[in-house]
């Protein structure tokens, strides 16, 4: 079977408004349960993240944006470029080791920081890394009806 899938790329906008329609359509109907709403939610990142990795699916997106002097824009704003990506490693350098081990120790720091003040009601003394004392404030907490859909292993 070779049939042709169309998708519509030239307004993203559109796209993404015009699927979650459609999503929400379902889901009202009762064409699809909550249940598979949020599977679908949950699972869209671990698709696109599987899609750029699937190298058959790289190489013919390479090719194309080579074909077209090696980046390719539609007018919805979305572009495809093709280049490569350098990695560096900076590690025989001394001073960014130490460095890297400061930003670490900062933020170890930090954290003790963030864990005391959203537990405490009131300023209250603490003694830090260094043996200094300092005052931790309690955390401004603002808070939002929210809902996590995520996808566990089996």
């Amino acid at each position: 079977m070779n049939d042709k899938i169309t998708l519509s790329v030239y307004d993203r906008d559109s796209l993404i408004k015009n699927s979650v329609k459609n999503i929400e359509e379902a889901l009202i109907d009762g064409r699809i349960s909550v249940r598979e709403t949020a599977a679908i939610i949950a699972f869209l990142p671990k698709m696109a993240k599987s899609l750029r990795e699937n190298e058959e699916i790289t190489r013919e997106i390479i090719k194309f944006a080579e074909q077209h002097g090696g980046t390719y824009q539609e007018e919805s704003g979305f572009k495809i470029t093709a280049s490569q990506n350098a990695e560096y490693d900076y590690q025989s350098t001394k001073r960014w080791l130490e460095i890297k081990n400061e930003e670490a120790k900062l933020s170890r720091e930090r954290k003790e920081i963030e864990d005391i003040a959203k537990k405490i009601k009131v300023p209250s003394p603490h003694i830090d890394s260094n043996g200094e004392e300092i005052i931790i404030n309690p955390a401004n907490v603002k808070r939002k009806d929210v809902f996590r859909v995520s996808s566990i292993k089996t």
